[in-house]
């Protein structure tokens, strides 16, 4: 067998072949995990933006409860001043038919 002997360009020529080839294996997998890193930072977000959501929802409930409490306490306000007229009208009625019969 005749062994093959390398010169140093050739020696070379494979140590910058296999680098090359390192660094570009290396960076797929720096990819893969930077493209994994930005799922998870995705996944964060939507998270957050969830939770904000739900928060914004309790929110606007308390808000509509509060609203409604003000429309309920002006619905008795309403109530109570229609009660207090229709006697204040049955008082006048009862007294112009009294000063009819009187006069």
């Amino acid at each position: 067998m005749a062994s093959e002997v390398m010169t140093k360009a050739d020696v070379m020529r494979v140590v910058k072949e296999t680098l090359q080839e390192f660094l570009i294996d290396r960076e797929k997998r720096y990819e893969n995990v930077s493209l994994l890193e930005r799922v998870v930072r995705v996944e964060e977000g939507i998270l957050r933006i969830e939770q904000r959501f739900q928060d914004l929802i309790v929110h606007m409930d308390k808000r509509f409860e509060a609203v409604d409490k003000r429309f309920e306490d002006v619905n008795k306000r309403f109530s109570m001043m229609f009660v207090f007229m229709n006697i204040g009208f049955s008082i006048l009625i009862v007294i112009t038919t009294i000063f009819k019969f009187v006069a």
